[in-house]
């Protein structure tokens, strides 16, 4: 469940969310503000955000997921494999560029 970057933004959004809201539990009673639970949403939003992308970044597979469909996009070859790319077309050192 923890391997899907939104759900777990979804659930580290809500568990704060809702500690945060039964923490003010008693001070919202006293707020007579119509818009009084627009902080909710927005610390909803902002650790689902947050949550979201530091799971994507701190992910340990995604950059093996990325090398993987590198791989399937080349044909195989890696970073390693440039050897196989034609050279003929290219000038030598020597050589003034075409332009």
């Amino acid at each position: 469940m923890f391997e899907n970057p939104i759900l777990f933004g979804l659930l580290t959004g809500l568990i704060v969310t809702l500690v945060f809201f039964f923490y003010n539990k008693e001070s919202d009673k006293k707020n007579m503000d119509p818009g009084k639970n627009t902080k909710y949403l927005v610390v909803f939003g902002i650790v689902f955000i947050v949550g979201l992308i530091g799971k994507i970044l701190y992910s340990n597979n995604t950059l093996d997921i990325i090398e993987e469909k590198v791989d399937k996009i080349l044909g195989g070859s890696n970073i390693n494999g440039l050897n196989n790319i034609e050279t003929s077309e290219m000038p030598s050192s020597g050589e003034n560029p075409p332009f």
